[in-house]
């Protein structure tokens, strides 16, 4: 059999196009006077992963989640936690870069994003996705969350590439069973460097 022809490449956006997002912890932490690891303490805690599951799957208000959240960081109530929580995030512009380039290639591009809520906050004001991507979906306007398989399928239909087709990139390994399951290619995005080298591979 010869190698397949990929046509078309998903992408999730926080620390695949953006900078990690534990290092945006790491200086919400510093800022808040918190000791290191307490977010990500809080976030795997079962109140904080039901928290994110909720907020993730449009079932409760962004201020909603940064009210709950902020009670199990013991930190004063606040409607705008996740604004700085993700404060320090920077987009990734070598992943952009390579994202925008196969488009303009002919590959099919999309997001596929756990998301929330965009109000107060909203982390892709300062993207332009919606015009370098094929197909821009995200987890509370369609509520459900990766890893449901329907959120993938929903994906592959917008972008109207086959799964075999298509290269599924995301940085949180557990989405990526979905992915691969469906037919998909997948790349664990643990490095920019590492990523961008994948996909060169894969695509040329």
């Amino acid at each position: 059999m010869g190698e397949t022809a990929y046509r078309g490449v998903i992408f999730d956006f926080g620390g695949v196009l953006t900078t990690k997002i534990e290092d945006s912890a790491v200086e919400f932490e510093k800022r808040e006077g918190l000791a290191p690891g307490t977010s990500g303490r809080a976030l795997t805690s079962p109140a904080g992963r039901r928290l994110m599951e909720l907020v993730e799957a449009g079932q409760i208000s962004q201020r909603e989640w940064s009210r709950g959240f902020s009670e199990l960081l013991d930190l004063p109530p606040s409607d705008d936690l996740m604004g700085r929580m993700l404060a320090a995030l920077r987009p990734a512009e070598q992943g952009l870069a390579l994202a925008r380039g196969l488009r303009a290639r002919g590959f099919r591009t999309a997001i596929l994003s756990n998301s929330f809520p965009l109000d107060p906050h909203d982390p892709y004001a300062p993207y332009e996705l919606h015009a370098d991507f094929d197909a821009v979906v995200l987890s509370a306007d369609h509520l459900m969350r990766k890893p449901d398989p329907a959120i993938y399928e929903l994906t592959l239909d917008l972008l109207g590439v086959p799964p075999r087709e298509c290269v599924f990139v995301d940085d949180t390994a557990k989405n990526l069973d979905p992915a691969r399951d469906l037919g998909m290619q997948v790349v664990h995005a643990t490095d920019e460097q590492v990523t961008a080298s994948a996909l060169k591979s894969l695509l040329g």
